[in-house]
């Protein structure tokens, strides 16, 4: 399941407790994986769907929403440090799996060093 989550899967925020419980009764009804991203790798709203799916027994999925360029010396507020930063914040919050959710190019240079990263 793709769980956008503060927002469970609308499109509105809705309080802790009605994501707590969506998760919850969807496990129930045989959803095992929860892959769980916020479009702007918002913390708080990601740890959010990470404890509620967590909580509910699924298998937690914390996707990272990469759209920069890392190769760039330039680019200075999303370099690699921020995505590995990112990856050990969701990892800490409690998640199964990392998945890296790429939304532009280039972006094997990002993987390669992402990847290589995360196995140290």
């Amino acid at each position: 399941m793709l769980l956008r989550g503060a927002n469970a899967v609308g499109y509105t925020s809705y309080p802790d407790n009605v994501v707590f419980k969506f998760c919850e009764k969807a496990q129930q009804n045989g959803m095992d994986i929860f892959r769980v991203f916020d479009s702007l790798n918002y913390l708080p709203n990601l740890q959010l769907g990470i404890e509620a799916s967590g909580q509910a027994g699924g298998v937690v999925e914390a996707a990272i929403s990469y759209t920069g360029d890392v190769s760039n010396p330039y680019k200075t507020k999303y370099n690699i440090e921020y995505y590995m930063n990112l990856a050990s914040e969701l990892v800490r919050a409690g998640t199964h799996v990392l998945c890296i959710k790429v939304k532009q190019e280039p972006t094997s240079r990002f993987v390669h060093d992402s990847t290589r990263k995360l196995k140290q």
